[in-house]
This record gives structure tokens, C-alpha cells and sequence, in this order.
């Protein structure tokens, strides 16, 4: 398992999950799934390019987090995944 997500820079296959209403910006959306302990802590890893959605760097710090039923996967540095299930707000 260390080979493959830490040399091969592929996804671990046990992910946590969790549900995000869709719609949040993606500063809101570390502070709610924990991957940022606050608003400035999270800012601070968009600003530096830690924070990727699907394998695409977020550099907005107003981006839209839509995560489909099926999920995104956040990743935020080199060792923190979370897999983000969209909710149906209807």
C-alpha cells in the first residue's frame, strides 16, 4: 500500500467518505470534512497548491465543491484523502 500511494501517486483503497452538501466553497468544505482546522488554515493550503480535487489543483479560494452521489476525491498535501459524497439538497 506505501509503494502504491506514496511512490505511485495513486489513490489509497480505503478511503474515508463523507457526505457534503453541494454547494460549499472549498475552504468551507476542509474546515467540515476536517482536513483544515479552521478558515485561515485552510486558505493558507489553497493559496500554496495543496488542496486537489479529482487529481486537479483547487487554486480558487471561491471554488464550488459539487461533489456527484458517486463522490470526488479531496486531497489535501501528500498523505490526506477523503472521498466526498455529494448530497441531493432536494
Amino acid at each position: 500500500a506505501f509503494i502504491r500511494v506514496f511512490q505511485q501517486q495513486e489513490i489509497p483503497e480505503d478511503l474515508p467518505e463523507m457526505s457534503l452538501e453541494t454547494g460549499l466553497g472549498i475552504v468551507d468544505a476542509l474546515v467540515a470534512t476536517g482536513m483544515a482546522a479552521s478558515k485561515s488554515e485552510a486558505r493558507r493550503l489553497v493559496e500554496q497548491g495543496g488542496v486537489y480535487l479529482d487529481g486537479e489543483r483547487v487554486e480558487d479560494l471561491e471554488f464550488p465543491v459539487r461533489p456527484p452521489a458517486e463522490g470526488v476525491v479531496l486531497k489535501v498535501g501528500r498523505r490526506r484523502f477523503v472521498r466526498l459524497l455529494g448530497t441531493d439538497g432536494a
